[in-house]
């Protein structure tokens, strides 16, 4: 549903496919994932739906930067925002758990079972690595690395702040 902010007039009403579980919007487009069918792009302002990417298992979304990040239990994807094609994919072979992604400067953040870790946004290089022995990812649900100026916070399972450069 899509309300007018001054008016409080409705301006369309969908019904999803499934559950709604994250979204995220930039250029007038809301990215909706629903849960265990994919992404629906849905533009704002009419509600039109320009296109569905069907078969993605995914539970966070992040966009910015032109494109779309959007991560489920063991795979992470870079989408092309204009048509929902599939860029990139990781963690195929690693067998890597993800969690919420950020994206600032063209790069992709994303917490993982096994650390933090960056990916170039245009074709998903890794960029950077960190395990740190002494955060605690043991849950990533709810966790996202926040990019704040030349530093890359993360708040682990245990509640502690951590800054990375």
């Amino acid at each position: 549903m899509a309300l007018d902010l001054r008016t409080g007039a409705t301006r369309w009403v969908t019904e999803p496919r499934h559950t709604v579980h994250s979204v995220a919007a930039s250029g007038g487009v809301a990215y909706i994932e629903e849960r265990g069918l994919g992404l629906t792009a849905r533009a704002i302002v009419t509600g039109e739906t320009p296109w569905i990417a069907d078969g993605l298992e995914i539970d966070h979304l992040a966009v910015g930067d032109g494109r779309i990040v959007a991560t489920g239990a063991r795979r992470a994807y870079g989408l092309d925002p204009a048509d929902g094609s599939v860029v990139w994919t990781l963690g195929e072979a690693e067998r890597t758990t993800f969690g919420q992604p950020a994206i600032a400067d063209e790069v992709a953040y994303l917490l993982t079972d096994r650390g933090l870790v960056a990916h170039a946004l245009d074709d998903g290089t890794e960029l950077l690595r960190v395990h740190d022995d002494d955060l605690d990812l043991s849950v990533l649900r709810g966790r996202a690395p926040l990019p704040f100026d030349d530093l890359l916070l993360v708040f682990d399972h245990g509640g502690v702040l951590r800054a990375y450069r």
